[in-house]
């Protein structure tokens, strides 16, 4: 499948959720298109702390809609970092070489 054909439907599907009054449902089907979206691209391009940040609170934010209270996330991360390039560490799995720039807790109970 065509990944333009996947957005523009996901987009779709998010609209219409919106216009129909179930903003939530929106809100969750731009987060799912988001990931797929930073997943989908060029592994070996560099990306920003930042937007490494910004991902992880989409994937977060589906985790929320999923679990209710039972999910906790905490963010502390030094501004001067923020603008760091690194290869997409969320795409990997791997937030360890980060830590000593920021840090996350996500916890499920």
């Amino acid at each position: 499948m065509n990944p333009h054909f996947l957005f523009n439907t996901l987009n779709t599907i998010s609209k219409t959720a919106y216009i129909e009054g179930a903003e939530r449902t929106s809100d969750l089907i731009s987060s799912v298109s988001a990931l797929l979206r930073y997943n989908l691209g060029d592994i070996d391009k560099p990306t920003t702390l930042s937007d490494e940040v910004e991902i992880v609170k989409e994937y977060f934010f589906i985790q929320k809609t999923r679990f209710g209270d039972r999910g906790e996330f905490e963010e502390n991360i030094d501004p001067a970092e923020n603008g760091n390039i690194s290869n997409k560490s969320v795409y990997h799995g791997c937030f360890s070489h980060y830590f000593t720039f920021f840090f996350y807790l996500i916890r499920f109970l």
